[in-house]
């Protein structure tokens, strides 16, 4: 029988962590499916008045790659839906075209801001504050500097889609 001692630094990175996968949960689940279902109601196919006429016939040409796009932009992350327009790999699936592109545009982009400063402005003190208060050598060092790294390419990622 394996017994694991755990460290209080390492219940304070996991606490950390945690709580910033509920705030994703909940900016994707509450916040994103708000605005992109039910406000601008981009995926309603039979809302015949406000939904964008572009992308209501993407989704009924490809519903398979539109089912499995906002499934992962609604549960994972909103930042998936990126992958209707993106046209990777000169894929027709990945071309959906939007009649109000630039409300479509803008959303994202607010979303994307809202994203950096409630996760991962926090991520980034949370590794910080865990690579001082660790020892060096300790496998959660080396998690805090991957996840550090990881966190940081995202933002740059981010900051480069926005501008």
């Amino acid at each position: 029988m394996a017994v694991l001692y755990v460290r209080k630094e390492e219940y304070g990175m996991f606490f950390g962590l945690i709580v910033l996968l509920f705030t994703s949960a909940f900016l994707n689940l509450v916040i994103w499916r708000n605005y992109f279902h039910t406000r601008y109601r981009y995926d309603r196919i039979n809302d015949t008045v406000n939904h964008d006429p572009s992308f209501t016939m993407w989704m009924a040409k490809y519903p398979k790659t539109s089912s499995i796009v906002l499934f992962i932009s609604y549960v994972v992350t909103f930042q998936a839906i990126r992958f209707s327009y993106s046209r990777l790999l000169a894929k027709k699936q990945f071309m959906a075209s939007f009649t109000k592109k630039r409300r479509f545009f803008r959303l994202l982009g607010r979303l994307s801001i809202l994203q950096t400063l409630i996760l991962y402005i926090p991520a980034i003190g949370l590794h910080i504050l865990v690579l001082v208060f660790t020892p060096l050598g300790t496998q959660l060092f080396y998690y805090a500097v991957d996840g550090l790294v990881l966190v940081a390419y995202s933002l740059v990622l981010i900051a480069f889609v926005i501008t």
